[in-house]
């Protein structure tokens, strides 16, 4: 028995692109401005609580220069946000999320 019915199996996983050129350095540079590192972040939809945090290269799931990063761009060239959902529970977790799905919000703990 399970506990709940996710739509999609938590070890999927986009190809991610490795682009090292300057131009898409300066482009993840300026997008990691808008979400910095330690940004208290709140679902849209679920209102569940987060804070943004860097991901290791071999975690990133789209378009990216091959760096440690907390923003990446899918195939449309919408941004995804590395964010640490119940950061400080028992449980956290990391996952990418569409910047669009969340907004700013203040520190809750």
């Amino acid at each position: 028995m399970t506990l709940d019915t996710p739509t999609k199996r938590l070890d999927f996983r986009r190809t991610a692109t490795v682009d090292p050129s300057e131009q898409m350095t300066t482009i993840l540079d300026s997008l990691s401005k808008a979400w910095p590192d330690f940004q208290p972040v709140t679902h849209r939809g679920f209102g569940t609580y987060g804070v943004v945090r860097d991901d290791s290269p071999a975690n990133v799931p789209g378009l990216f220069d091959g760096k440690p990063r907390r923003v990446c761009l899918d195939s449309d060239g919408h941004t995804w946000v590395s964010v640490e959902w119940n950061p400080g529970g028992p449980v956290p977790l990391r996952c990418w999320v569409p910047a669009s799905h969340i907004k700013t919000c203040g520190r809750r703990y």
